[in-house]
C-alpha cells in the first residue's frame, strides 16, 4: 500500500515530471543531433561528388579522348556511380556501360542551360531509389563543349541514416531507463522523510503521541521532522498532564466534599454537644475555604493560560503589603507552631496589582508554613536589589528542603514534594505555578534555592515604580 501511495503521490508525480522532462530533452537532443550529423554527412557526400565531377570536367577539357573516357569508366566501374556526357543539344556523348534510357531522359530533363556546376536530387526509374546528380560543363579545345554528369545512388546513405535513427532511439531509451531508475531511487530517498512525517501525523491523529520520526541530514525536511517530534513530545506531555490534572483535581475535590458530606451528616444528629458542634462547623468551614481556594486557583490558571487575566496595576508599598499579609497569616502559622518574621524596608514602590501581590506572597508563605516544623521560623526579607532600580523579596523557611531533581519540577502544576503531607494540609500543588506566572506578568523574576535538611529560599526581584509606571525593566 505504501508503494502504491508513493506512486500515486509525490514520488509518482516527481518521477513522472522527471521522465517527461527527460523525454522532451532527449527528443530535442536526438532530433538536433540527427539533423546535424545527417546534414553534415549529406553535405560531405554532395561536395565530394561535386569535386569528382569537376575533376572529370577538367580532365575532359584538357584531353577529350577515348583514352580519357576509358580512364573515367574504369574509375567508376563498381562504385555505384554512373557517368554520362551530354552534348549542348542534350544528346548523349558517351557514358558508362549502363544505358538506362529512362534514367538518361530523367537526367536530360534536369539539365539547365546555365554555367557552373549543378546539383539535383532524383529518383532512379524502376527501383525508385534516391540518387544525387551533379552536372559540370567541360569545353575541350577545338571541340564542341558538353556536360559531364555523375549520378550517385543514395540508398546506402538512407540505410545509414536509418541505422543512425535506430541507434539514437536505442540510446535515448537506454538513457531514459537509466535516468528513470536513478530518479526513482532519488525520489524514494527524498520522499521517505515525507512518508515518515505523514505516518507520524496519522499516528498522532490516532492518539499515539509516543511516535517519533527518524531524522537524518540537515535540510528542511530534517527540520520539519524535528519540529514534529517536538510536537509529539509536547502532546504526550500535555496528555500526561491532563490525566494528572483530572486525577489530581478529582482527588482534591473528593477530599473536602467527603469532609463536608460526613460532617454535615453528623451535624444533623440532635444529641450533639455544643463543643462537638463547634468543632464540626470549624472543619466544614475549613474545607469550604479549601474548596474556594482550589476553585480560585483553577480560575486564575485558566485565565493565565488564555491570556485573559486582568491586572489592575497601581503604585504600591511593598513594605505595607508584606506587613498586611503577615498579619493575615499569623493565626494560621501559630496553629502549626511556626513563627512569621519580616525584616528590611525600602522607600521605593512597585507598579503592581495589589491583589496579585498579596496572592504571590500568600502562596509562598503558605507553602513555607506547610513545609516547616513546629518551633521553626519563616522569614520575609525586603531589600534593594544589587541591580539599580530593583527590589528584592526573599521568603525563607528552615524546613526539610528539596533535592535538585525536585527543584526542577516545583513549578509544574499539582507537583508536590511530599504529596500525602501536602494533601493533609490542603495544598493543591497549584500555588507555585501561579506564583511564577504572576511574577513574570509583572516583569519580575523568581528563583529558588534549597538544600535537603537546610530549608528553602524563594528570591523575587521586581523593577521599582517611577511616578506613573515602571522606572526600569528587563526581559524575563
Amino acid at each position: 500500500m505504501e508503494v502504491a501511495f508513493m506512486m500515486r503521490g509525490i514520488t509518482g508525480k516527481w518521477l513522472l515530471s522527471v521522465v517527461v522532462t527527460m523525454t522532451i530533452g532527449l527528443l530535442l537532443l536526438g532530433t538536433a543531433s540527427y539533423q546535424v550529423v545527417t546534414g553534415h554527412f549529406a553535405s560531405f557526400v554532395g561536395k565530394n561528388l561535386e569535386d569528382r565531377t569537376r575533376t572529370y570536367a577538367s580532365l575532359l577539357s584538357e584531353d577529350f579522348s577515348q583514352q580519357t573516357l576509358e580512364h573515367i569508366r574504369r574509375m567508376e566501374r563498381g562504385s555505384g556511380r554512373w557517368v554520362y556526357l551530354f552534348q549542348p543539344s542534350g544528346q548523349l556523348y558517351d557514358g558508362s556501360e549502363q544505358k538506362d534510357t529512362a534514367l538518361i531522359d530523367a537526367v536530360r530533363g534536369r539539365l539547365q542551360d546555365r554555367e557552373g556546376t549543378q546539383r539535383h536530387r532524383l529518383t532512379l526509374p524502376g527501383s525508385q531509389r534516391p540518387a544525387l546528380m551533379v552536372a559540370s560543363p567541360f569545353a575541350p579545345s577545338g571541340k564542341e563543349a558538353g556536360t559531364v554528369v555523375v549520378i550517385l545512388e543514395m540508398s546506402w546513405l538512407t540505410a545509414t541514416f536509418r541505422s543512425l535513427e535506430a541507434l539514437i532511439l536505442l540510446a535515448g531509451v537506454g538513457a531514459l531507463s537509466i535516468g528513470g531508475g536513478i530518479a526513482l531511487l532519488l525520489s524514494r530517498r527524498t520522499v521517505r522523510p515525507i512518508l515518515d512525517i505523514r505516518n507520524a501525523a496519522v499516528q498522532l491523529a490516532h492518539g499515539d503521541y509516543r511516535t517519533r520520526i527518524p531524522v537524518r541530514g540537515n535540510d528542511e525536511l530534517t527540520s520539519l521532522g524535528e519540529r514534529m517530534n517536538e510536537l509529539a513530545q509536547s502532546l504526550d506531555y500535555y496528555r500526561s498532564s491532563r490525566r494528572t490534572f483530572l486525577s489530581e483535581i478529582s482527588h482534591e475535590l473528593r477530599t473536602p466534599l467527603s469532609y463536608l458530606k460526613g460532617y454535615t451528616a453528623l451535624l444533623e444528629e440532635r444529641d450533639l454537644s455544643e463543643q462537638k458542634s463547634r468543632r464540626l462547623k470549624r472543619v466544614i468551614r475549613e474545607q469550604t475555604d479549601r474548596l474556594e481556594r482550589l476553585v480560585e486557583d483553577l480560575v486564575t490558571l485558566s485565565r493565565l493560560d488564555e491570556g485573559k487575566l486582568e491586572l489592575n496595576k497601581e503604585r504600591i508599598s511593598p513594605t505595607r503589603r508584606i506587613q498586611k499579609v503577615i498579619r493575615e497569616l499569623e493565626p494560621h502559622a501559630e496553629k502549626k507552631g511556626v513563627q512569621l518574621r519580616w525584616s528590611g524596608r525600602v522607600n521605593e514602590g512597585l507598579w503592581f496589582d495589589p491583589v496579585r501581590f498579596d496572592q504571590i506572597l500568600i502562596n509562598l508563605l503558605d507553602n513555607a508554613i506547610h513545609h516547616s516544623e513546629a518551633g521553626s521560623e519563616v522569614e520575609v526579607t525586603l531589600s534593594p536589589s544589587p541591580e539599580a532600580n530593583w527590589i528584592r523579596i526573599e521568603v525563607k523557611d528552615r524546613g526539610v528542603g528539596m533535592e535538585a531533581e525536585e527543584l526542577e519540577r516545583i513549578w509544574e502544576r499539582f507537583y508536590r514534594v511530599e504529596k500525602s503531607r501536602s494533601r493533609e494540609h490542603g495544598g493543591s500543588g497549584l500555588g507555585l505555578s501561579i506564583v511564577q506566572r504572576l511574577v513574570n506578568l509583572h516583569q519580575g523574576s523568581i528563583e529558588v534555592k534549597s538544600q535537603p535538611g537546610e530549608g528553602t529560599i524563594f528570591v523575587m526581584e521586581f523593577p521599582v515604580a517611577a511616578s506613573g509606571g515602571i522606572r526600569g525593566g528587563r526581559s524575563c
